[in-house]
């Protein structure tokens, strides 16, 4: 994420990666890392925060957007269930945040995104 300049510790080095991630941030991460990295998607969705806190389900939803595809956040997560997409580190961490996504898995998420897709143009398994 450094690599983009999508993460920045500001001068104490503080990531920040255990603060709840803002929506908006992941809205823009998948924007920004999705033309950075040059992966093929289907679509450039417009994408909106809701005002709650960033879930597995939403990032998920987010995601499938950039697929093309018209689900809903269950549909979405049993998705990228079905493709083997989820990284067990990234959803344990997660999962023991109260399903809350942190800055440090939003990130993850990211970089796990970009490089399945990458693998997977546009997501075609």
């Amino acid at each position: 994420m450094r690599h983009y300049g999508m993460a920045a510790g500001g001068y104490d080095n503080n990531y920040r990666l255990d603060a709840q991630m803002p929506e908006t941030q992941f809205i823009n991460g998948l924007s920004w890392m999705t033309r950075l990295t040059e992966v093929k998607v289907n679509e450039r969705p417009k994408l909106y925060a809701e005002g709650n806190e960033l879930t597995l389900e939403d990032t998920a939803y987010m995601m499938s957007r950039y697929l093309g595809l018209d689900f809903n956040k269950q549909q979405a997560l049993e998705y990228f269930d079905n493709v083997g997409f989820w990284n067990p580190q990234t959803l344990d961490k997660i999962k023991q945040n109260n399903n809350v996504v942190t800055v440090g898995a939003g990130y993850m998420l990211l970089k796990e995104f970009t490089e399945w897709l990458a693998a997977n143009p546009g997501g075609e398994i």
